[in-house]
């Protein structure tokens, strides 16, 4: 799965087509989510569960990439202060 937001999602009956997520097939009676990664790169389908958790983990990964630069900075910021 990528790490890329996915652009031009569209919700379509599944039609049996394989989910990128869990590799379970989307049933008709299911949800598809289909985009394309905003860098491009191939389409992915999704069931709409699988695509809720991708955007959750996703976002969960953005958020600790983050706050890892925040405490990064901080540690920089503390060794500037304590050397002067």
């Amino acid at each position: 799965m990528p790490h890329e937001l996915l652009m031009n999602v569209r919700f379509i009956p599944g039609a049996g087509q394989m989910c990128d997520a869990c590799g379970e097939n989307i049933a008709p009676d299911h949800m598809a989510m289909i985009g394309a990664p905003s860098t491009g790169g191939q389409t992915c389908r999704l069931h709409a569960l699988c695509f809720r958790i991708w955007e959750n983990e996703r976002r969960l990964l953005d958020w600790l990439d983050d706050l890892a630069g925040a405490e990064r900075l901080l540690s920089r910021n503390q060794v500037l202060r304590e050397s002067t």
